[in-house]
């Protein structure tokens, strides 16, 4: 995509992973590398209108690839935009609210 795609957006086009259970949580953890993403909004309604964040995002992700020598296809990545409802203020709000879980669960954290 070249840039953060909204929620909506991902899962319209079948790229999310729904785990509705914290045992599915940690059962997906257990099976797949993940990667937790925290990153600063730069915008009111959009992260990262100029890129920058996805691009350094793209750069941690390939460091992890390297040194851990983890196959692509074992790696899953947690980024708020994409992975929280952006329309719905009440899913938003429960979403936000379940970050820890995952965060607490992820193989890997990275602070953009």
């Amino acid at each position: 995509h070249g840039r953060l795609v909204p929620y909506e957006k991902v899962l319209a086009n079948g790229q999310l992973i729904q785990l509705h259970t914290y045992d599915e949580l940690t059962a997906f953890a257990a099976t797949f590398y993940t990667i937790f993403v925290s990153h600063q909004w730069c915008d009111r309604y959009e992260p990262d209108p100029a890129g920058v964040q996805f691009k350094a995002i793209c750069a941690a992700v390939n460091c992890i690839l390297e040194r851990t020598q983890v196959s692509v296809t074992e790696l899953y990545i947690w980024v708020d935009y994409s992975s929280i409802p952006q329309r719905n203020d009440i899913l938003k709000n429960l979403s936000i609210s379940s970050l820890c879980a995952y965060a607490s669960t992820s193989s890997f954290f990275v602070v953009i």
